[in-house]
């Protein structure tokens, strides 16, 4: 009998080395308001995952050779893995999985399939809209051989459209804004326990700059600043800690000895997207896209 449960969702933006870009160029930055960046970050669309087009699905499928596998690329196109751009995944486990989007580029259902407590697992996540376009609920099911969680996690917005609220079941992320500086505080309970208490600062692109973590007595713990390339990425990440130590982290550097082909559609989406790396091996990316 399975186990039914309840585990938190935790939206979070890990980067995955998108192929839905077939030539490297400086992003073109629009300006944009604190509230439009705090709705673009839980904001699922084709844009997100730097696709093309009027998408209606993509599915993907991952496999992964030895080393001295010998692959045809005479017909490829060659390029630095270190001038992509990156993105989300397309789904929470992402190597295997199929992504639907309505008219509107905007995703509707995605489907992933991969491993999670030592079963084979399939997590489907339907989002819904309101009226006003808005991402109103993520309805979410993991399922494995002895275990079956589900739960929604529901979006509240003001009379003018801001995002104040997120919630999943005792889990709650109240969000409060200071316009004037381009910030955004973000305060997450469970069950009424503090977890964290966060403060977000952006510039006029809507890119993240800095990041304040408070202790639940209101003492500044930590101080994050980020600095971008000319992707839009990452770049340099400075942590600032309450005892004055600091630590830089950079945006990883790939060797040159790693290796990128790709493969393309007419709407420039990547069809077949290859790394060989002589120490890890080569992984193969397939994708199928049907449009509206």
């Amino acid at each position: 009998m399975k186990a039914r449960n309840i585990i938190p969702i935790i939206l979070v933006f890990v980067c995955l080395q998108s192929c839905a870009q077939n030539q490297v160029e400086k992003i073109n930055l629009q300006p944009k308001s604190i509230y439009q960046a705090t709705k673009e970050e839980i904001n699922q669309t084709v844009e997100k995952y730097g696709l093309k087009g009027k998408l209606k699905s993509v599915s993907q499928k991952t496999v992964y050779l030895p080393k001295d596998s010998v692959i045809d690329v005479s017909n490829y196109e060659v390029f630095d893995r270190n001038e992509e751009a990156d993105y989300p995944p397309l789904a929470e486990m992402d190597n295997d999985c199929t992504v639907i989007f309505d008219k509107n580029g905007r995703v509707i259902n995605r489907k992933s399939f991969g491993k999670r407590f030592g079963s084979e697992s399939t997590n489907i996540d339907s989002l819904i809209y309101d009226k006003n376009g808005e991402l109103n609920i993520i309805r979410s099911r993991l399922e494995g051989d002895d275990f079956d969680f589900a739960g929604d996690m529901k979006f509240e917005y003001n009379k003018n459209g801001y995002l104040v609220k997120q919630q999943y079941h005792k889990q709650i992320w109240l969000y409060s804004y200071a316009a004037d500086k381009n910030q955004v505080r973000i305060q997450h309970n469970e069950d009424n326990e503090f977890r964290f208490d966060n403060k977000y600062t952006y510039n006029e692109y809507g890119q993240k700059i800095e990041t304040q973590s408070y202790d639940e007595d209101g003492s500044l713990k930590n101080r994050v600043q980020f600095e971008y390339d000319h992707l839009g990425d990452v770049s340099k990440e400075t942590w600032h800690s309450k005892n004055g130590d600091e630590d830089v982290v950079y945006k990883r550097k790939y060797d040159k000895s790693v290796k990128v082909y790709k493969k393309f559609d007419q709407q420039k989406n990547c069809t077949t997207y290859i790394v060989v790396d002589p120490k890890q091996g080569t992984m193969v990316k397939s994708m199928t896209f049907t449009y509206y």
